[in-house]
């Protein structure tokens, strides 16, 4: 077997050789490419019949709006994971224009944030939890059987060996169940991609970044900054702590609702 023969084989095994990681990173958005490449998806799925719903859409901008132009046409935020093997997560991400902290142990999770308050959902599995677009690339084992990759080369990458695929979405076998209930992992890296370039940990399989390309140009990338395996994470990181005064309430299942044009258009701000 040829050198690129061989690492296609190993994607297709893609390891998962880490018990805790901790990572920072940003992701960057260019609003109109991803308005062009979610129009185009949600065309595509109704031309073959499929539910169009939107999983989620976040707004361009910074998490406090501080660094951010109201009239410019791309945005960045930044992210920060942490994970422990084998249920542990912390995450904390820009939505709009909040700050979000949750915690993950086992089936429970706990959020906060400043405009949304504290929430759990006390073990329930039918209310869910977003875990930023860090996790997009921690989660990452379903992706050879949702794109078809080729390779475009090998290198480092934060001081890390890796190896850069190419990846072009299988949509007629994503139809097809059960590859049909793992699209969402493509939503998270850039919904109604034409490809993506994915730069991957060797020792760990997990994605150092991820851009996202629409018509030639990238719409979405989302990339670790900072990458760090299988450190001691003390217990109190999958803790969350309120402000004073502040307790927990329970979440509600949220209301299922079609992706109205006019609605995507206001959370890019347009």
């Amino acid at each position: 077997m040829t050198e690129f023969a061989e690492t296609l084989a190993w994607l297709e095994g893609m390891p998962s050789g880490w018990q805790t990681l901790r990572l920072r990173g940003r992701e960057w958005k260019h609003g109109p490419r991803l308005l062009q490449a979610f129009e185009r998806e949600v065309a595509d799925a109704r031309s073959r019949g499929r539910s169009s719903r939107v999983v989620r859409i976040r707004k361009i901008g910074t998490p406090d709006s501080r660094n951010a132009d109201p009239e410019s046409e791309e945005g960045e935020t930044e992210w920060k994971l942490w994970a422990e093997r084998p249920d542990r997560i912390r995450a904390e991400f820009g939505v709009v224009d909040d700050w979000i902290t949750a915690v993950f142990r086992g089936d429970t999770w706990w959020s906060w944030a400043p405009s949304r308050g504290a929430r759990t959902n006390g073990g329930r599995h039918n209310v869910g939890h977003g875990r930023g677009p860090g996790w997009a690339l921690v989660d990452a084992a379903a992706i050879p059987a949702l794109l078809s990759l080729s390779v475009v080369d090998t290198g480092r990458f934060l001081n890390r060996e890796t190896i850069r695929v190419r990846g072009v979405p299988q949509k007629a076998a994503a139809d097809e169940a059960p590859l049909a209930l793992l699209r969402h992992h493509l939503v998270e890296l850039g919904m109604g991609a034409d490809e993506y370039v994915l730069t991957v940990d060797r020792t760990t399989g997990v994605l150092l970044r991820s851009e996202a390309f629409v018509f030639g140009q990238p719409f979405q990338i989302i990339e670790a900054l900072e990458f760090v395996v299988d450190e001691v994470l003390p217990a109190e990181t999958f803790v969350l702590n309120l402000p004073a005064g502040v307790a927990f309430e329970e979440a509600l299942p949220p209301q299922a609702r079609p992706p109205h044009r006019s609605r995507i258009l206001r959370l890019l701000g347009r």
